[in-house]
């Protein structure tokens, strides 16, 4: 039996249910949450603030405290960038670097600017769904002033724009959701009828990073009212496959 002490999680704000797979509705928590499940890392979650972060942003990894009694010394958080080459290092199952396909960062590009942008769009600045989804995922959780309600929605509507302005000065729709629907095929043809990405015998952090995304966009639950990137999704069975083949294997049984 593995006695290894469970991991914490630093995440934003609220807490988040302890070992959930999917925790609450913020993408880098959801791949790394995933992530953690997909290599048998138990883990626990706790609420936390940028200023505790090692870089100023959420979510980080708290390793568990050395059960040496002579040990005084206090581990260092792990930022989610650090996190494979971690798990790598303590003996939980993932990819050597040798099996890290030469691809990797390329795709990872995709998920991170096309993807991400078009997700930003639609989250936060499509009028409908900045008040059925955003304001109930973030606002309404925050307070239930009115003033502070529009003053927080306010906020995350700058906070997009001012995120979509260093990859595009005028924000066109259409143009947004084009690139997504291209990054999106892309995805589709690396992954092929594989169960996992270039190929691997287990999933891996870019597959958790994947499914951070379809999730969310696939989820009934979150109540999207412009689906246009929910489509784009659908689009593509192996996509949806691959989030369904994550759920299956390592969602907690209700």
């Amino acid at each position: 039996m593995d006695d290894r002490p469970s991991i914490r999680v630093a995440l934003n704000g609220r807490l988040v249910k302890s070992n959930s797979l999917i925790g609450g509705h913020f993408l880098n928590t959801d791949a790394l949450q995933t992530y953690l499940k997909l290599c048998g890392i138990e883990f626990s979650t706790v609420p936390s603030n940028n200023h505790s972060s090692p870089t100023g942003s959420l979510p980080f990894l708290l390793p568990p405290i050395s059960r040496t009694p002579l040990s005084t010394e206090t581990p260092l958080p792990i930022t989610s960038n650090k996190l494979e080459k971690w798990a790598r290092d303590h003996g939980y199952r993932t990819q050597t670097e040798d099996q890290i396909d030469v691809r990797y960062d390329a795709y990872l590009s995709l998920l991170e600017t096309q993807i991400r942008n078009a997700w930003l769009y639609a989250l936060y600045l499509e009028p409908y769904n900045s008040v059925c989804v955003a304001r109930r995922l973030y606002v309404e959780q925050s307070s239930s002033n009115t003033i502070v309600s529009k003053f927080l929605s306010h906020q995350l509507h700058m906070a997009a724009e001012a995120e979509l302005a260093k990859y595009c000065p005028s924000i066109d729709m259409n143009s947004l959701y084009a690139e997504a629907e291209r990054a999106l095929e892309a995805l589709s043809i690396v992954l092929g009828w594989n169960e996992w990405f270039f190929g691997r015998a287990t999933p891996g952090l870019f597959d958790a990073s994947v499914f951070a995304y379809t999730h969310l966009l696939l989820d009934s639950s979150m109540g999207w009212k412009e689906d246009r990137l929910v489509k784009s999704v659908q689009k593509w069975e192996n996509l949806v496959q691959h989030r369904e083949r994550i759920l299956d294997r390592y969602s907690e049984p209700k």
